[in-house]
């Protein structure tokens, strides 16, 4: 599962969200990671996740019918 918002009680009592979902199979572990698995890893890494990268590299996201495109918060110089 996806979503637009913030995971804190009042972005989903005031604000609109959507959310995605897709039933992911499990990965066969001699098959190459996807772009989408990449992506995903990245920033739950940035938002301090390491331990997702484990459970998550189980499951095969080739078939994802979405695009990830990530917004880490912070403050960048460059």
């Amino acid at each position: 599962m996806i979503t637009t918002s913030n995971l804190v009680r009042i972005d989903w009592e005031r604000n609109l969200q959507g959310i995605w979902v897709q039933d992911f199979p499990k990965r066969d572990h001699d098959s190459l990671q996807s772009q989408f698995f990449l992506c995903m890893i990245d920033f739950l890494q940035a938002l301090g996740y390491d331990h997702a990268t484990s459970k998550l590299s189980c499951f095969d996201f080739s078939e994802a019918r979405g695009t990830l495109v990530a917004s880490v918060p912070g403050i960048y110089t460059e």
